[in-house]
């Protein structure tokens, strides 16, 4: 295989993928897929091992050998190579165990004041239609990661056919197209609820939150990322990813039901594993366990 014959059956499998998986997800496997177009021959045990030379954090790098060898497992059920069982196996060995890092989480005193800002009453002297509808647009997108640990893609791809203003509860896509309710609460459902009425004549069947450029359509996340960016700036406090919000959500909810079943359905993890990071027990909370069963 060469290398234009590698680069062509690269970009059919990443066609095929973006099939049944959402952008982001095709967007990791491209990069993996990068690497091995840098690699440029077909050499698995030697482009893993070149791969392992790199300066990649662990977590990378066993995202990337994982890849890799999704696109050999594609390539041998289209027919293209003949998979060896043997350097299958071989390939997965090398792959490095992830690093457990304890999620970042915002400082409260910088999301308070944030939402302080975003709270107050504004005028609508000096403001176009426009300018308010995104401005109401923006407070409700918020509002919503605030209040659903959702990730940015759950939120941009949320429809208005998925929510439910009786019990203020929405359906959301996760990873794997998998199906989860969210809740809001009071302040993020009556902000989301004027954004609606404000864009009443909109299908039900399209997303909630739309882009205000050009023709009707779902917003980018890197668009959610700038108007959080934005109200930072605007509200005086340094920026953070939206996705710290899914992790202090993660947090609260643990420490308001020290119920990891509950809070890994909240998340929609896949693996209870990924849940137990927000689990802080420490000694004393052990002891008294252990002190508790009456062993």
């Amino acid at each position: 295989m060469d290398l234009e014959q590698m680069r062509e059956w690269v970009e059919e499998y990443l066609a095929d993928l973006a099939i049944s998986h959402p952008k982001n997800t095709v967007i990791a496997h491209r990069t993996a897929m990068n690497y091995l177009m840098e690699y440029g021959q077909w050499d698995p045990m030697g482009f893993v091992r070149w791969l392992g030379q790199k300066e990649l954090h662990v977590n990378s790098l066993s995202r990337y050998i994982i890849r890799f060898m999704d696109f050999m497992e594609w390539l041998a059920l289209e027919g293209r190579i003949e998979l060896d069982i043997l350097t299958e196996r071989r390939l997965r060995r090398l792959v490095p165990k992830d690093e457990k890092a304890l999620p970042r989480q915002p400082r409260e005193s910088r999301v308070q004041k944030l939402f302080e800002y975003i709270r107050e009453p504004v005028s609508a002297l000096g403001k176009t239609p426009l300018q308010m509808l995104r401005l109401a647009r923006d407070q409700a997108i918020l509002e919503a990661l605030r209040s659903t640990g959702g990730r940015v893609h759950e939120i941009v791809t949320l429809k208005r056919k998925d929510l439910d203003p009786e019990t203020r509860r929405g359906i959301v896509r996760g990873k794997g197209r998998k199906k989860r309710t969210v809740f809001f609460d009071d302040v993020a459902w009556h902000r989301i609820a004027y954004y609606l009425y404000l864009t009443r004549d909109v299908p039900d069947k399209m997303p909630v939150f739309l882009s205000t450029v050009g023709e009707i359509h779902e917003l980018r996340t890197g668009t959610v990322r700038d108007v959080l960016r934005k109200y930072c700036a605007l509200a005086g406090v340094p920026y953070f990813y939206p996705h710290l919000f899914r992790h202090r959500f993660g947090k609260r909810v643990y420490a308001a039901t020290k119920d990891l079943r509950a809070t890994q359905i909240a998340l929609g993890h896949a693996s209870p594993d990924t849940t137990t990071i927000y689990a802080d027990v420490d000694k004393e909370a052990v002891a008294a366990a252990h002190e508790a069963a009456d062993l």
